[in-house]
């Protein structure tokens, strides 16, 4: 080839190369440009299609009114499409992300207008007022980021929580290293959890333990896993082993009694331990004597012994740790009523069944069927136990005790009749 030849194939590969980099300059103003135009087509069959053109729009990063304005299109197509709630979502989005944008109010005002039509929202006046508040509230992107997702959360709509983990991936994807990252991935969860998504949330939990070991979220986190994989996954044997990881690393948490209660439960009702679902509701008691599941571990505790291993003393050992320790719980007359019948069907002695249910009246006088149990006292001591004497007392105390209660009467005649 001719030196000629050469110096002219140069410059035509110089000249192809500028006009191919002249003919695909990306223009960000002409695409925003079609995307207006196509939506302004308001053809619903091409709904899927422009919804993905502007969030692909809107994730490139461009000049904030530029994305603002895609994000405010995706909501008016969602509105369009009938679904209000994705409508309401996109438009909190423009109104919390894009603040000073052209957009932001009329995002707010749409979204206010959706609230006001739509349930849950319009029986939420104060909470959605304070969401929207929020979002006119100029602050960072990654602060706006954040209240977005609070402000979806506050809403407590099962429709959105889908949304809401979606969001909570994009703001990871976003903002990696945040200082609340480990609050964002407890939504996620908690989002996967509400939309029964239950292996997602499971995983999802789980993800703190490997991304946030230091967060104080952990102990909500693995309690809420165990939980779940109890009750919704069944895999039992994983929850116990999360469930007591909970009351040992973190024995000294607000879900450390709880996980300890889920132990006996899973055991109990679940893996059919009911000896071993003893020693974790007795460790519950003995551990946590605050806690509000300490009553119900009593009732489970009577209720193994009594009908899985026969142990009536230490069934009615349980009943009786009831009234002595928790008097103020207002399960503690049917302790009392459940340790009567104990005594008169299964260990068949009618006279401390008798005393049983007169205690009672003595213990929870305000009880509604205290007269009642005075009577059932009554009829074990005059039927059973051929006591008249005794019968004479308790339909006595009917009397003095409730003097007005429609059940004195009977009493009364009761009286009459043994006389």
């Amino acid at each position: 080839m001719t030196s000629r030849v050469r110096g002219f194939s140069h410059v035509l590969a110089v000249l192809l190369f500028c006009n191919v980099r002249a003919f695909a300059q990306y223009d960000a103003a002409q695409e925003l440009s079609f995307l207006r135009d196509a939506y302004n087509r308001h053809d619903k069959n091409l709904s899927e299609y422009l919804l993905g053109e502007l969030a692909q729009y809107r994730n490139r990063n461009l000049e904030p009114a530029q994305a603002a304005e895609a994000q405010f299109l995706m909501a008016k197509v969602y509105e369009e499409k009938g679904e209000k709630h994705l409508a309401l979502a996109a438009f909190l989005k423009t109104a919390f992300l894009y603040q000073q944008s052209n957009w932001a109010q009329e995002s707010n005002t749409a979204a206010r207008k959706i609230m006001l039509e739509e349930e849950p929202y319009k029986r939420q006046t104060e909470k959605w007022s304070a969401v929207l508040a929020e979002a006119a509230t100029p602050d960072s992107a990654t602060q706006g980021f954040f209240n977005y997702l609070e402000a979806l959360a506050r809403l407590e709509s099962a429709k959105l929580q889908l949304e809401i983990a979606q969001h909570a991936a994009e703001f990871h994807a976003n903002f990696p290293n945040d200082a609340r990252a480990d609050i964002v991935a407890r939504r996620r969860a908690d989002a996967y959890a509400k939309a029964e998504k239950y292996r997602e949330a499971a995983l999802s939990y789980l993800r703190l333990d490997y991304l946030y070991p230091e967060s104080a979220l952990l102990p909500y986190a693995r309690y809420t896993r165990g939980v779940i994989l109890t009750k919704e996954l069944g895999d039992h044997k994983a929850a116990l082993e999360v469930l007591a990881q909970v009351t040992t690393v973190h024995a000294q948490s607000e879900y450390a009694s709880s996980a300890q209660f889920m132990l006996g439960e899973v055991k109990r009702e679940k893996t059919k331990d009911a000896r071993g679902a003893l020693v974790e509701y007795r460790k519950l008691v003995d551990t946590y004597p605050a806690s509000e599941h300490v009553v119900a571990a009593l009732f489970a505790m009577a209720a193994i012994n009594a009908n899985e291993l026969k142990d009536y003393t230490a069934a009615l050992a349980a009943y009786d740790e009831i009234v002595a320790k928790h008097q103020a719980d207002k399960r503690g007359s049917e302790a009392l009523e459940k340790a009567a019948e104990l005594l008169k069907d299964k260990a068949g002695d009618f006279n401390k069944a008798a005393e049983y249910y007169a205690k009672i009246a003595e213990v929870y006088p305000l009880y509604e069927k205290a007269p009642d149990m005075l009577l059932k006292a009554a009829a074990l001591c005059e039927e059973k136990l051929q006591d008249t004497k005794k019968a004479a007392d308790y339909y006595n105390l009917v009397v003095s005790k409730f003097p007005e209660h429609k059940k004195a009467e009977e009493a009364r005649k009761k009286l009459a009749k043994l006389q």
